[in-house]
């Protein structure tokens, strides 16, 4: 009865924005939908899960696409809305108390190991974009492909789940866009793509800092499925559909469906607000325990050199296999200050409290906080304005389990990364 209750409330508040805005006249010609025109990652420091894909239209040509501009064939890419990109990044981070032990304990998953330096990610993208609010017949998609510590963590039921070394790979998106004229602009995603859920990402290009949050590491990172996004006005849009549920893929784990969907609120170009929604069973063999996760999430950008976010998270597992009412909340609030086009502060705080992510310990509380650097050492070079140095300090508690593998209950960490684009 819960999870059925969860499953109709969660597609009832999506199915009630729609009904809501759906005799709004539609859009004028010159206006965008939300996706186009919300918050970009290039604009700032900070950026939500579901403005990962959007881009901007006045960001520099990535290194790739010019270099293929000088061979002659990357104007014709162009023309044809295809974009190739990708990134690297390595890092490195210091246990100030513990030097000699390289793992970390649950629950942190990339950002796992101490003193030992890293190959996080080396990613690949073909994409073509299909904006929905362009209210045409369109085609696109994206193919992206990684390799590196990371991918360890990501790989869905059926793809590549069988590798054992330190730095794995993995295709991490496949999915076709198609742009259908409906109403103010509908678009139907088929494949495996990125989660809707969470502020921070599998791409860290859209995170503030190197290490994760505590709450990133309680969401799923793919789906496969079907989603379809309509643009109800300028300022609304709503995405909902069904997937094979938590990081499955060619394989599932248990044969019945997930919903998925959220909605997204942009009143103006510097605020937005999207509410997540998940609900589906997610363990082997067993089709009748649901797992339901509503997830909010806030971007605003206060100034041209501030900008402010959170994400509030709730999971609810009625049969969690160590508890039977297994419950996660978490808060997470983040700041950037930029103090010029080389340096911007990077601050996060969190509080998460789980009853069910570690056998016989019962309610777990953590808490962290992270200040870091984003460091942009040539903002006017073509090619290395691309290039961003993020160092950071961290600090870690938990009360009622041991959160480092040496027995204790807090962690005092420094580390650093590189991000490469291009």
């Amino acid at each position: 009865m819960i999870r059925k209750g969860v499953a109709g409330a969660a597609i009832a508040v999506l199915a009630l924005g729609s009904f809501a805005y759906a005799d709004d006249s539609a859009p004028s010609s010159d206006s965008q939908s939300p996706i186009a025109t919300a918050i970009s990652p290039a604009d700032f420091t900070l950026a939500p899960n579901y403005l990962q894909d959007q881009g901007t239209t006045t960001a520099p040509k990535r290194p790739l696409m010019a270099l293929l501009d000088a061979a002659g064939v990357g104007q014709g890419l162009e023309n044809l809305g295809i974009n190739i990109y990708g990134y690297v990044e390595g890092g490195y981070m210091y246990d100030l108390q513990d030097p000699k032990t390289n793992s970390r304990g649950i629950p942190f998953l990339f950002d796992n190991q101490k003193n030992r330096g890293l190959l996080d990610q080396a990613d690949i993208r073909v994409e073509k974009k299909v904006d929905p609010a362009a209210n045409k017949w369109d085609i696109g998609g994206m193919f992206e492909f990684a390799y590196g510590h990371d991918i360890q963590f990501i790989h869905s039921h059926g793809n590549f789940d069988t590798q054992t070394p330190d730095n794995q790979y993995d295709i991490v998106q496949a999915y076709v866009d198609i742009g259908v004229p409906l109403g103010n602009g509908l678009r139907v995603r088929i494949g495996k793509f990125v989660t809707l859920l969470g502020y921070e990402t599998i791409d860290p290009t859209g995170n503030p800092l190197y290490s994760h949050s505590y709450a990133f590491n309680a969401i799923p990172f793919t789906h496969t499925g079907v989603l379809g996004t309509y643009v109800l006005n300028s300022q609304w849009q709503v995405t909902a559909g069904i997937t094979r549920g938590w990081d499955q893929s060619l394989k599932d784990n248990n044969g019945d469906p997930d919903f998925l969907g959220n909605i997204v609120f942009t009143p103006n170009t510097n605020l937005s607000i999207t509410l997540n929604a998940s609900v589906g069973p997610q363990r082997f063999h067993n089709d009748s325990d649901y797992r339901s996760a509503l997830d909010l999430v806030v971007a605003d950008k206060i100034s041209d050199q501030l900008t402010i976010g959170g994400e509030g998270l709730y999971e609810d597992d009625p049969h969690a296999v160590f508890h039977s009412n297994g419950q996660t909340y978490a808060g997470v609030l983040y700041a950037s200050y930029a103090f010029n086009t080389v340096l911007a502060l990077n601050l996060r705080g969190e509080f998460y409290e789980s009853n069910f992510q570690q056998s016989g310990i019962g309610w777990t509380d953590h808490a962290e906080g992270t200040v870091g650097l984003g460091i942009t050492p040539l903002p006017q070079d073509p090619i290395f304005q691309f290039l961003k140095i993020r160092p950071e300090f961290r600090y870690d508690y938990a009360n009622g389990v041991k959160i480092d593998v040496p027995g204790r209950n807090h962690l005092v960490t420094v580390a650093v990364d590189a991000i490469m684009e291009y």
